[in-house]
């Protein structure tokens, strides 16, 4: 079956409908409150096809991307860049090495949750340390776990979310089912289904990765591991106003600085 990285035209057009503008406008107010430098170079790790990295190069900032999908790469150096563009490294992020140092990284979309397992993540975050400045910061992404957990017995009936996307001669019928959760492991299992009429031409990608719902208090213990990144701050979204706890809150905002 064949994997949603390889076909980015769809994973495009099922998770892109972000607003990418707000959310970078939040970036730029981290990167002026936070950082212990300027800002001019960013590192976005698994960054896809990059919609963050546009609106960021459109602002002067030089980017890079890191991801392990060839394909996503490739629709990456292919789309129109201005003279900031630094480049695409195809490099797994458990292991990042680039000769150059960035004076931010980015990680977006939930996509740090795919490494599931504590080594994996505290390899991230050294390699991680390795390629930013110091002073720098790194800002991640990911789902709020919190309501998801609250739940005194979260899953106990399999959940499925359906919905259809459409765009020209494209109709995807996406089908999400949240299919249990380890409390030991603190991972999810979930399958995402793309059933994909593109002109007439019928694909089905289906993805069963698990994800890893990392609370709060995991993150300031890995930190502690690392010893070389702080936890300055957690947003419950693309803004100073909400907090994690905050009833319409869905995502959460991690900010690190290197020391």
């Amino acid at each position: 079956m064949p994997s949603m990285y390889e076909y980015p035209k769809y994973y495009e057009l099922v998770f892109g409908k972000r607003n990418i503008k707000k959310e970078v406008d939040f970036l730029e107010s981290l990167f002026q409150k936070f950082s212990g430098r300027k800002i001019k170079t960013v590192l976005d790790i698994a960054c896809g096809t990059g919609p963050h990295m546009d609106e960021l190069e459109k602002r002067g900032y030089a980017l890079a991307g890191l991801d392990n999908s060839f394909k996503m790469l490739r629709i990456l150096q292919e789309m129109p860049h201005r003279n900031n563009f630094i480049g695409a490294y195809r490099q797994d992020m458990r292991n990042i090495s680039i000769r150059r140092k960035f004076d931010a990284c980015i990680c977006m979309v939930n996509s740090l949750a795919i490494l599931t397992e504590n080594k994996d993540l505290i390899s991230h975050f050294d390699s991680v340390v390795g390629v930013l400045e110091q002073g720098g910061l790194y800002i991640i992404e990911m789902d709020n776990p919190v309501n998801i957990l609250s739940n005194p017995k979260p899953y106990e009936k399999a959940k499925t979310h359906r919905k259809l996307v459409k765009k020209g001669n494209i109709s995807i019928e996406v089908i999400y089912e949240q299919r249990g959760f380890n409390l030991l492991k603190g991972t999810e299992q979930n399958r995402l289904t793309l059933n994909v009429n593109d002109a007439g031409k019928t694909i089905k990608i289906v993805d069963d990765s698990p994800i890893r719902r990392l609370l709060p208090t995991e993150i300031e213990l890995l930190l502690r591991i690392n010893k070389r990144l702080e936890l300055v701050e957690i947003r419950g979204a693309f803004d100073y106003a909400t907090s994690l706890h905050d009833k319409n809150s869905n995502r959460m905002i991690i900010i690190l600085k290197k020391k």
